[in-house]
């Protein structure tokens, strides 16, 4: 009898140990943010399918070197010509008149992304290690959620603001 307490007390002890790691676990998927916390938002968000992704932001020198050699000749000061894009769905969204998407990093166009702008050192990306970029949070907006918004709201918004700084006096 008291074999059979011994085994039914270790098999709860188990038990209990798989449900608090199954507790981290999803844990670890539905809290978006990272409180260790998971609020309603979080909840109906895993619930409906969505699921936390990085926002990051590559970073890169538009001049490929010039701003800074100029800079440090010129004013004794480093430049840096930074052009960022937003990686998110581990796809490139940036602006140049509308907004595009690329696959990262956007080597041919706009050279290597920076790994120390300012010389500030940043992170590597959480879903493709190989690339610096500045971690700016988790959005749980679906990819379907997203590029409307990109397209609709962030382009309207940064041609507003461009045509505002062409048109204001020097």
């Amino acid at each position: 009898m008291a074999s059979s307490d011994a085994k039914s007390t270790q098999s709860k002890e188990e038990e209990k140990e798989r449900f608090a790691q199954m507790k981290v676990e999803i844990l670890k998927h539905v809290d978006a943010d990272g409180d260790g916390q998971v609020d309603l938002w979080e909840f109906l968000a895993f619930t409906l399918g969505s699921k936390k992704q990085p926002v990051e932001f590559l970073l890169y020198d538009i001049s490929k070197g010039v701003a800074a050699k100029l800079g440090t000749l010129l004013a004794d000061k480093k430049f840096e010509a930074v052009h960022s894009r937003v990686l998110v769905y581990e796809s490139e969204y940036w602006y140049g008149g509308k907004v595009f998407r690329s696959d990262p990093p956007c080597v041919k166009a706009f050279g290597q992304p920076l790994g120390d702008p300012w010389g500030i050192k940043v992170e590597t990306s959480e879903t493709k290690a190989e690339l610096p970029v500045v971690r700016l949070g988790h959005t749980i907006i679906t990819h379907e959620e997203l590029v409307p918004w990109l397209t609709a709201k962030v382009s309207a918004r940064t041609a507003a603001l461009t045509s505002a700084m062409r048109s204001s006096p020097s």
